[in-house]
């Protein structure tokens, strides 16, 4: 998720010493459009374009949740999926837009089985309804599921489903009824189970007794009696997920048993569960992120009351916790503070120079006696304000010890107990709001106490920023040379907008959160002065960039990007690059929920926003073209918000260093 934000952040740094003011920066003649005009040409000089990239500094082992494999779209076929290698993988994923369908391929032997689940509670489309099917060769069903998941009950899960012969299968996912809604984003995990699973376990009643899961992570048992618990141990580092998926009906007899499937010990917190859905073949699917090293117990319970058919096999994954490829450092908070009966009580932690964010996570320990009072904002030194978590469930323990990361498994509102776990922010929201900003500066939180009649303490708190790592622009042989670019302060760039009740402007912003521009004081917004207007589209488009000179090697977007908009099911916005050739690529999609929420006892109005962040895209593909460049908000008839703005767009191209270009100054 983060590769775009990296590429852009250094590619604009790079450029940075380059100033074109609001010009068409034009390439050399070898380059220019037939026809076009003396050019300004501006040349950046790399300190050795041939050199091998810097080494990236070390911030320590930092963790950085799962290792996504990302789809590749267009996926909706079997002809065109995204393939799965190896034995196991978790995959990051949308349904979008309406009637999306996404293919993922993999290679099975005879005999093997599959294991398979959504996850799709921290959706920020307001839907996790997903179908699931498993599918051969030939597209033909083998196995196919809609309920049977968990994060949440309307996510699906197929455990155990078995491989019919060597090939190539597919796992196919949509929106359950296919064409009613979007799903932004999901997780698609999966294991594929060789051979047989591990039997004749001696059986374990208590965590004292665990089995040691074997290596495969694979194991039969069954139950005699009700009531009956058997606990399976494994060694956990810190950052690791587990993806555990039970099959109560192994043998595909058409009738299984009611279990539960959970996972303890976390820091002194209680285990976490969920039951059995209820449709056949009868599964689980159970994940999750932990902060802490050590031993922790995978548990499958009967609760059956009248079902003789016990039967089981369980899988276990692990996703091994992913370290950033750029240096990360954390920044303690103060604590303990008193968090006030109905108020609110605010910390800062104070980070010195300039580091660029492309990952962000927040650590959390909080004493409440009813912790589903505390609500809390999180405020970067820029102003822009994002919501952690708020109107969160009762929880059982009166102890909050989590880090809040965008890349672990599952949300903050799941689990009864919130100690020693790795979570996501509510759905609601994203610490990638943060993502490009300079984190030099004040960061505040703002403690919220919602009701009256509770009190509690923010033990500790505290930020890891993780910066981009270090990387060659452009390939061996060749040297970054700016081919647009513009700041907007002299002039509008070139840009021209249009659509119904259109509302880009260029100029000053003064309407909040949205009132300032990424450098200088003139960019362009939706709306100076206001809220972008509803049942409107708004389309601004740049001049043309030409990419068809010969001595090109590659070539990348950049641009400076501010946002706060409604949910994405009424309110689109994206960006799109549009090559003479007549295809067009998608850079940026607003995939997001509503960025105001009311918070604390009084309804406090938190007006959220995406901080001004480095954006990126590759348009190597368009090489041999001109192309267009196209931001885009189009709002429906209701709820509009301050919108999105635009400052410092660049145009980057690889130019072969067997050319000198000399610098040329206006």
């Amino acid at each position: 998720m983060r590769k775009w934000f990296m590429v852009g952040l250094m590619l604009v740094l790079l450029a940075s010493s380059v100033s074109t003011g609001g010009v068409l920066a034009e390439p050399p003649e070898a380059l220019s459009k037939p026809g076009a005009e003396t050019p300004v040409v501006s040349v950046i000089s790399l300190a050795d374009p041939a050199a091998p990239p810097m080494a990236s500094a070390s911030g320590g082992a930092v963790i950085q949740g799962l290792p996504f494999l990302e789809e590749q779209e267009p996926n909706d076929s079997a002809a065109s999926a995204t393939p799965i290698t190896g034995n196991s993988a978790v995959i990051l994923a949308n349904i979008i837009p309406i009637g999306d369908y996404d293919f993922f391929s993999f290679q099975a032997e005879a005999g093997d089985r599959v294991y398979a689940a959504t996850a799709t509670g921290f959706s920020g489309s307001e839907y996790g309804d997903t179908y699931l099917a498993l599918l051969d060769g030939e597209g033909a069903v083998i196995e196919e599921d809609w309920d049977d998941g968990t994060y949440d009950s309307f996510s699906s899960s197929i455990a155990g489903a078995v491989i019919p012969m060597a090939g190539t299968y597919y796992l196919k996912v949509t929106f359950q009824n296919d064409a009613e809604a979007e799903i932004r984003p999901y997780h698609l995990h999966f294991k594929l189970q060789h051979g047989a699973p591990v039997s004749g376990l001696p059986p374990s009643g208590t965590p004292a007794t665990a089995v040691p899961l074997p290596a495969s992570g694979w194991v039969s048992g069954a139950f005699t009696t009700t009531s009956q618990v058997a606990y399976y141990s494994l060694e956990l580092n810190a950052g690791d997920t587990v993806f555990a998926s039970l099959d109560m009906d192994p043998q595909r007899s058409g009738q299984y048993w009611s279990g539960n499937l959970g996972m303890g010990f976390f820091n002194g917190g209680t285990n976490a569960t969920y039951a059995d859905r209820g449709v056949w073949p009868g599964s689980h699917a159970f994940f999750t992120t932990v902060k802490y090293p050590g031993t922790y117990y995978i548990f499958v319970a009967n609760t059956a009351t009248s079902y003789p058919w016990y039967n089981y096999n369980l899988s276990v994954a692990v996703y091994p916790a992913q370290v950033p490829a750029g240096a990360c450092t954390t920044y303690p908070g103060s604590g303990p503070l008193a968090i006030p009966d109905g108020g609110v009580v605010t910390t800062t932690i104070h980070i010195p120079g300039h580091p660029t964010v492309a990952d962000l996570d927040v650590s959390l320990e909080i004493s409440h006696t009813l912790l589903n009072d505390v609500e809390l904002v999180l405020e970067a030194p820029g102003g822009n304000q994002v919501v952690l978590y708020y109107n969160m469930y009762n929880y059982s323990n009166k102890h909050m010890d989590i880090i809040l990361d965008d890349e672990a498994s599952v949300p903050v509102n799941y689990f009864d107990s919130n100690k020693g776990l790795i979570l996501q922010p509510q759905h609601y929201v994203r610490l990638g709001w943060f993502d490009g900003q300079d984190a030099g500066g004040d960061w505040t939180l703002y403690v919220y106490d919602r009701t009256l009649g509770n009190t509690g303490t923010l033990e500790s708190w505290g930020l890891t920023v993780c910066e981009p790592p270090a990387f060659s622009l452009c390939p061996s042989g060749t040297h970054a040379q700016v081919l647009y670019a513009s700041d907007f302060e002299a002039d509008n760039g070139g840009f021209s907008s249009w659509g119904v009740n259109n509302a880009w402007e260029w100029g000053t912003p003064t309407y909040a959160p949205l009132d300032s521009c990424a450098s200088g004081t003139q960019c362009w917004k939706t709306n100076l002065d206001g809220k972008y207007p509803n049942d409107s589209t708004s389309y601004l488009d740049s001049p043309s960039v030409d990419l068809t000179g010969q001595l090109l090697k590659g070539a990348w977007l950049t641009w400076q990007q501010k946002y706060q908009f409604e949910i994405a099911n009424f309110d689109r916005a994206y960006v799109d690059v549009a090559g003479s050739g007549g295809e067009t690529k998608r850079a940026w999609i607003w995939t997001g929920d509503s960025m105001s929420i009311y918070v604390g006892l009084t309804g406090v109005l938190v007006q959220e926003s995406a901080g001004w962040g480095l954006h990126s895209y590759d348009l190597t593909s368009f090489l041999g073209q001109s192309v267009d460049i196209r931001f885009a908000l189009e709002a429906d008839i209701s709820t509009n918000l301050a919108g999105m703005a635009v400052d410092d767009v660049q145009v980057l191209g690889c130019v072969s260093n067997d050319v000198y270009v000399p610098r040329v100054s206006k």
